[in-house]
């Protein structure tokens, strides 16, 4: 059986990427030396992340070299490529868009948004809702824009820089409305 390199990415924890190998491996390899190599956004070192093969692997920014303490990773373009030796020969490369802080923000001003506050006036309510569902469609774009199929790192940047926008539009007006 010919090993086939398949991974799933998990961006829900702003100090977690989560990767999870799926692959199927020639059980004729023995010693098969899974690693990562991943460009963070922002930076221009590639990190190189050994990995277990069929485990998840939890990924912070201390095994990033981003900071001695664990924060946040950053949201952006992240470019991976999953290996086995020999490295040059058997590898799977993934990109996407991870826009976990900016969905925090998002969940945080709709949480915010209480629509049923007695005297809330309605039409205030569906603009912020339509606001809130349009910077939904922006992260969702910016997403799209960078995936195994597109690669458009221009157009994925103005979604997410619109969303962010229409967040904190949202945001200071629940704020200076206390809606």
């Amino acid at each position: 059986m010919k090993t086939k390199l398949h991974h799933t990415f998990y961006n829900s924890d702003p100090k977690i990427l989560g990767v999870w190998d799926c692959s199927i491996y020639d059980e004729n390899i023995s010693l098969c030396e899974a690693m990562l190599q991943i460009k963070v956004p922002g930076f221009t070192e590639t990190r190189i992340i050994p990995v277990t093969p069929n485990q998840y692997t939890p990924i912070r920014s201390i095994e990033l070299d981003l900071s001695k303490d664990l924060i946040n990773l950053p949201d952006g373009v992240y470019c991976i490529t999953a290996s086995i030796q020999p490295h040059d020969k058997v590898k799977q490369e993934y990109q996407f868009y991870r826009t976990t802080l900016l969905e925090i923000q998002w969940n945080k001003a709709f949480l915010n948004l209480d629509l049923n506050v007695c005297g809330i006036n309605i039409n205030d309510s569906d603009h912020i809702l339509t606001m809130l569902i349009e910077a939904q469609m922006h992260i969702n774009a910016a997403k799209a824009n960078i995936s195994n199929y597109e690669c458009n790192e221009k157009l994925a940047a103005q979604h997410y820089t619109k969303a962010k926008t229409i967040i904190t539009t949202v945001e200071k007006y629940i704020n200076c409305h206390g809606l």
